[in-house]
């Protein structure tokens, strides 16, 4: 029986809609959303980021030879981190996408007992797959926010990702969560 950790990295996948994700415009946005719920639960879950970084580079690269797709698993991932990042900032990196993404989140309402998702709901899992992502991405451990206090203080105005700025105010722990990606986002441009 696969491990959370191997279905984290096998999800992780399904979560990229221009590359080996659920793609946009064939009535699949729940689809997409539900990949995005789903990951956030496990990523409560895992307990071991070198197991999901083994299964997530074992589907992607057959997710992308089935696909007949020439990209790299760290572009895959950026269309992983880009997605989160455009439901984060509910729409201002992506206004063509986004209402897709709310097409998603309002079919999602009835599949998920006991919440109520909505947009603002999203953001957390969001964040979380971003900085899961960036840690894939840059091979750095995952820390898990258990003091989003810490993190109040933190300045993200001078990057590419200004506009999660927001978040601060919205929800502290995902405004954590965006921080932590954004440093190793930003660090891979710098010695980039």
């Amino acid at each position: 029986m696969p491990s959370v950790n191997c279905i984290l990295g096998d999800k992780l996948t399904a979560f990229a809609p221009h590359t080996t994700g659920i793609p946009f415009g064939m009535g699949k946005e729940l689809e997409i959303i539900k990949q995005l719920y789903d990951i956030s639960v496990l990523v409560d879950a895992h307990d071991n980021l070198d197991d999901v970084y083994t299964s997530y580079i074992a589907t992607v690269k057959a997710e992308l030879a089935y696909r007949g797709l020439s990209v790299s698993p760290e572009r895959v991932l950026q269309d992983t981190i880009n997605a989160s990042v455009f439901i984060a900032s509910r729409g201002h990196y992506s206004s063509d996408e986004y209402p897709l993404y709310l097409q998603g989140m309002r079919g999602i309402v009835g599949h998920i007992y006991g919440e109520r998702f909505s947009a603002d709901k999203a953001v957390l899992p969001a964040c979380k797959t971003m900085y899961l992502a960036a840690c894939l991405l840059k091979r750095k451990r995952f820390n898990r926010v258990t003091d989003p206090s810490r993190f109040s203080g933190a300045h993200i105005g001078n990057t590419q990702y200004a506009r999660l700025s927001s978040l601060r105010k919205l929800d502290a722990e995902a405004f954590a969560y965006a921080v932590q990606a954004i440093e190793l986002l930003e660090e891979e441009c710098d010695n980039g």
